[in-house]
């Protein structure tokens, strides 16, 4: 582990500090890229004359199920780093230890999971498929992203311990059940 890593490791968030940085994280989150597929995608449906898809309703509840079950996922994630690991999901306030409890038993990136549920929902209650291709495509670089660079940060920063749970942890998608050895 480096310097760096090693004093963020050890080093205690003011309270407060880690409150704003949540809620910063979470207006980001939670309403601008939201937002942001809102307007972008409309401005392609617009421009390449796609068609929507779906019925509005059957889109609605479709959406509000992934947006919800998104959202709690991810909140509760953000819940056990915050108490748990006593940082964020942000990474310049990383959590002071390896979180393998909560929905980390279930997947190594609950916040990841959620979020892009919650995005997936943004996009079929507008019933585009720009709106879909968007978050698709968020979904490749951030699962990329944290694969190629934060995996192997967290595998330097925690060792063994990480190894052990990368091992035994599914990436994203939770097992519905846990295999018989």
């Amino acid at each position: 582990m480096d310097e760096k890593q090693e004093r963020t490791a050890q080093q205690e968030y003011n309270p407060v500090a880690r409150r704003a940085t949540l809620f910063l994280s979470g207006v980001f989150f939670l309403l601008v890229v939201p937002l942001a597929i809102v307007f972008v995608s409309a401005s392609l449906d617009q421009r390449l004359r796609l068609p929507l898809f779906g019925s509005p309703a059957l889109n609605t509840i479709i959406s509000m199920v992934l947006m919800g079950a998104g959202f709690l996922w991810a909140m509760w994630a953000v819940y056990v780093q915050a108490a748990q690991g006593r940082g964020t999901p942000v990474p310049v306030m990383a959590p002071r230890k390896l979180i393998v409890d909560g929905p980390y038993k279930y997947s190594r990136n609950p916040m990841a999971l959620g979020t892009l549920m919650f995005y997936l929902g943004v996009a079929i209650a507008l019933g585009s498929y720009s709106a879909v291709i968007i978050v698709l495509v968020l979904a490749l670089l951030l699962l990329f992203y944290i694969r190629e660079v934060e995996e192997k940060k967290m595998a330097e920063r925690y060792g063994e311990a990480y190894q052990e749970y990368r091992e035994n942890t599914p990436f994203i998608m939770p097992r519905l059940r846990k295999s018989q050895e």
